[in-house]
């Protein structure tokens, strides 16, 4: 019983933080799977295709699957985070 009673406060305990000291390096992940296909000029050229959030989004998705390694719901959303604020500045 006393093992069942550890393992369960390890995963209320341990787990949160370890989760959360695992913060998703969005410039990291930047360079790693989006700048060894396309460089930032995507980002800033004047005829860009991506004009949204919803398009930014569907975009990251897209590159996500792509590159054969899709990313896991944290890094999606870090990079598109990432991405509009260094670049896109959509509301």
């Amino acid at each position: 019983m006393n093992k069942i009673l550890l393992r369960a406060l390890t995963m209320i305990f341990l787990l949160p933080g370890a989760v959360a000291t695992a913060a998703v390096d969005a410039d990291k992940l930047h360079t790693e799977r989006c700048t060894s296909c396309h460089g930032n000029s995507v980002y800033t050229r004047p005829d860009r295709r991506i004009q949204s959030m919803d398009e930014l989004s569907a975009q990251v998705n897209a590159c996500g699957h792509g590159s054969g390694k899709p990313l896991v719901a944290e890094e999606r959303n870090s990079l598109i985070r990432y991405l509009n604020e260094r670049y896109y500045k959509f509301k």
